[in-house]
């Protein structure tokens, strides 16, 4: 039992290293531009879900999409500076 949950919990980290690389692709392909910012972006809506879960008492679901907010909001932000200087 405790092998299946390791195994399934490897695929779900490696599902998310996918999805974060797959971001720095896409921005790299969109832009000629390699962008690190959005590694610091990933972890700012990683830390306001785990506050919002632990200090404010938030339900897993309700802080899951709270973060998404917030990246969503600060990604404009570096893609919109690229097109001003580019």
């Amino acid at each position: 039992m405790q092998l299946l949950q390791i195994i399934i919990s490897g695929i779900a980290q490696g599902c998310i290293y996918g999805l974060i690389a797959l971001g720095f692709v896409l921005i790299y392909k969109a832009t000629e531009t390699v962008n690190f910012a959005q590694g610091e972006l990933m972890m700012l809506g990683a830390f306001c879900g785990l506050g919002l879960m632990t200090m404010l008492g938030f339900p897993f679901w309700l802080s899951l999409s709270k973060p998404s907010v917030v990246r969503a909001s600060g990604c404009r932000g570096p893609s919109t500076w690229l097109r001003a200087n580019g």
